[in-house]
């Protein structure tokens, strides 16, 4: 499928500033690595003519109008790839490919409907953040999330880590150690005086910070 120029250049200028670089050659490297074509200085100067981008000399940086845009559709990609990797079990390869293709066509209320099934996921699976959509900030569930944190958790029932968001990076490799990885799967068995979290025939006590950065997704018990 053929996807519009501009889109594909806004994905990887965000891409390009989320890594903290803002010149055009790391842009077009970015590209490059993905195997997409070169972008034309046409395509640029139309961009700078939409209000997207500005650019000077080597370095570009996206206009507030071109970070809306862009967000939108690394949006639609990044919760795509949740969808097809945390729910339908995908391969991550084909979930990627998937995400290519759908983050041209979701519709604004589609993308908010799958963040809402997700339970308004903070990042995707490779731990880049996602966008925040009006759905984020309103948090009105009309679904029951298939993914929730272990604080939203009901006790006693089956769940699977889909991923982590410490704080901390210590505090990443202290619940790694203690076997918190994603893919384990774990319940919920106490909420006072401390969250109690079994994995295995292990428990583990941690505080509600914790149990608001352990993202899960509930799971028939036999398929434990």
């Amino acid at each position: 499928m053929s996807h519009p120029p501009i889109e594909e250049a806004l994905e990887y200028l965000w891409v390009t500033e989320e890594r903290g670089e803002d010149s055009l050659h790391a842009f077009q490297r970015n590209m490059e690595s993905d195997g997409q074509p070169d972008v034309n200085d046409s395509l640029l100067a139309e961009m700078q003519e939409q209000g997207l981008i500005r650019i000077s000399g080597e370095t570009f940086s996206l206009t507030s109008r071109g970070k809306e845009r862009s967000a939108r559709i690394i949006r639609r990609h990044r919760l795509t790839e949740r969808l097809f990797k945390d729910v339908l079990n995908v391969p991550m390869k084909e979930t990627e490919t998937i995400a290519c293709e759908l983050e041209h066509i979701l519709s604004p209320e589609v993308t908010d409907s799958v963040c809402t099934f997700l339970g308004h996921p903070p990042l995707c699976p490779h731990g880049r953040p996602i966008p925040r959509g009006s759905c984020c900030e309103q948090y009105r569930q009309q679904v029951k999330p298939i993914i929730c944190s272990v604080r939203q958790l009901e006790l006693n029932t089956p769940a699977r880590i889909t991923f982590i968001t410490p704080g901390f990076h210590q505090r990443f490799q202290r619940l790694t150690s203690l076997g918190v990885t994603p893919g384990t799967p774990l319940e919920l068995k106490q909420r006072y005086p401390s969250f109690v979290i079994q994995l295995g025939e292990t428990e583990i006590a941690i505080d509600k910070e914790i149990a608001d950065e352990i993202f899960v997704k509930r799971i028939d018990r036999d398929s434990q």
